[in-house]
């Protein structure tokens, strides 16, 4: 409007200035002087204006005398077209895939049509909005910016238009799921009103008045989900992960929840929250313990279990409840250096006896209970009858089992293990050695040679045993 009135005041001035009726300097009977010719006679005079001295003119005026500056304006300023004659302009919404149901990663084609048969001169700045009413609701919301659709826009045969909405290329941007309506919102600074009050659609052009869409979400996925299970220490490098999947594009919150080993909430809810925008294969998301400090030293010993639960911010969903970690306990005692050895020798017979020795230092615990496990195929676990028991004792103290016989004569050609168990936890927050393996035990069955002594005697006892045996039958049947 300023550089309308501006042009209106330097045509005003120009009408002023530009011609200018004057009279000879020499009155009535008199001559002009130079070239002027015959009698005195009156006669105008052209002056050339510079504009950009006009311009500068206009600028003081409004500086130095705004009041007077606006009254000039006055006299020149066109007075806004509000005739009769003014159309309002139309607009309908252009949806090829109105009425049908969308997933929420589906592309979206809308625009606005707009029409305006309205002169130049009359025409107005339109402002566009779409609005949303989803199912349920009776208002409707606006979900765009405001476009412009300026009064110059228009195609100059058909006075039309049409705007694309970017701000909507996808489904999943109407934040919404259910059955849609859409419209446009149409203000030109005097009217306001709606593409519905437009007198009909055009569905052969794909022109509505309102458009209704059927919108389904997909909702987000999680697999491929791992945890340290255990047992492990409670300062090893702990760590949840899990892979998120949306096919939608959607933001995804996963959070991780803490439970007890039955499951259950604790009082304080251990929860941690990551949000990600899944990839087209899927993202991968940690939790460790070192970032969110899930657990301290007062978890040794203990138990756990965890889930998960996952939105886009329309579906929420929950896994079910899993294990891990389970936690070693604090150490109490140490160990170390396990043996066996064969008494009175290293042939590894089954009818041996068997030395077994563990060095444990024992500070805390008044009775310490050190219990022998052997293993083999025949008899596997075996747990030796007595156990040892021990004091406290700052120094490591050696722990013996005697002259065992853990095997017998199915156990030959065999191999064994053997392990300790004890009734506190150790260094590594174990309550046993491992599985310790020994030698193969020699597949001689019978304890004595032929040649021996002990062997001589058992033939003699025998064959003297079937002698009697003989000599009484014989006297009992023939008497």
């Amino acid at each position: 409007m300023t550089k309308k009135l501006i042009v209106i005041l330097i045509i005003f001035m120009c009408l002023l200035w530009c011609v200018e009726g004057k009279e000879g300097p020499g009155g009535p009977g008199g001559s002009s002087g130079g070239g002027s010719s015959g009698g005195g006679g009156s006669h105008k005079k052209l002056i050339k204006l510079d504009l950009k001295d006009l311009i500068k003119n206009a600028e003081t005026w409004k500086k130095d005398d705004p009041e007077e500056f606006e009254y000039l304006k006055t006299l020149l300023s066109k007075p806004f077209v509000t005739t009769d004659e003014y159309l309002v302009p139309g607009a309908l919404i252009y949806c090829p895939s109105s009425g049908a149901t969308v997933s929420r990663n589906d592309e979206l084609d809308i625009s606005s049509y707009v029409w305006n048969r309205n002169p130049i001169e009359i025409r107005r700045v339109l402002y566009l909005t779409l609005e949303m009413r989803e199912e349920g609701s009776e208002e409707f919301r606006p979900i765009t910016d405001v476009q412009k659709i300026q009064t110059n826009e228009y195609d100059k045969k058909y006075n039309f238009t049409e705007r694309k909405w970017p701000e909507i290329e996808y489904v999943r941007d109407l934040d919404a799921t259910g059955n849609v309506t859409l419209r446009i919102r149409v203000q030109d600074g005097q009217y306001d009103y709606h593409s519905t009050n437009m007198p009909r659609d055009r569905p052969d052009e794909d022109l509505f008045q309102e458009i209704s869409l059927t919108i389904i979400n997909n909702p987000p996925q999680i697999t491929d989900m791992s945890a340290n299970k255990g047992p492990v220490h409670w300062k090893d490098p702990l760590e949840y992960a899990v892979l998120v999947e949306d096919a939608d594009g959607d933001f995804v919150a996963v959070t991780l929840h803490i439970l007890d080993e039955d499951g259950n909430k604790f009082p304080e809810p251990i929860n941690r929250t990551q949000r990600v925008m899944p990839e087209a294969n899927g993202t991968r998301v940690t939790f460790t313990n070192a970032e969110y400090n899930f657990f301290d030293k007062d978890d040794a010993g203990k138990n756990f279990t965890y889930s998960y639960s996952y939105s886009d911010g329309m579906d929420r969903r929950e896994t079910k409840t899993m294990q891990g970690p389970h936690f070693r306990p604090n150490p109490e005692i140490r160990v170390e250096k396990p043996a066996m050895e064969p008494v009175g020798g290293a042939n590894y017979y089954w009818w041996q006896g068997y030395d077994f020795s563990l060095q444990v230092q024992n500070p805390k615990m008044d009775n310490l209970t050190v219990s022998l496990y052997t293993d083999t195929p025949g008899h596997p676990d075996t747990r030796y009858p007595k156990d040892a028991v021990i004091g406290r004792s700052d120094e490591f103290v050696k722990v013996k089992f005697l002259n065992v016989h853990p095997f017998d004569v199915l156990d030959s050609g065999e191999h064994f293990s053997y392990r300790f168990k004890y009734s506190a936890p150790d260094q590594d927050g174990k309550y046993f050695t491992e599985n310790i393996p020994g030698d193969r035990i020699s597949p001689k069955i019978v304890r004595y040679s032929i040649y021996s002594s002990v062997m001589v005697t058992n033939i003699l006892l025998v064959l003297l045993i079937a002698l009697l045996g003989g000599i009484v039958m014989e006297r009992w049947f023939y008497r």
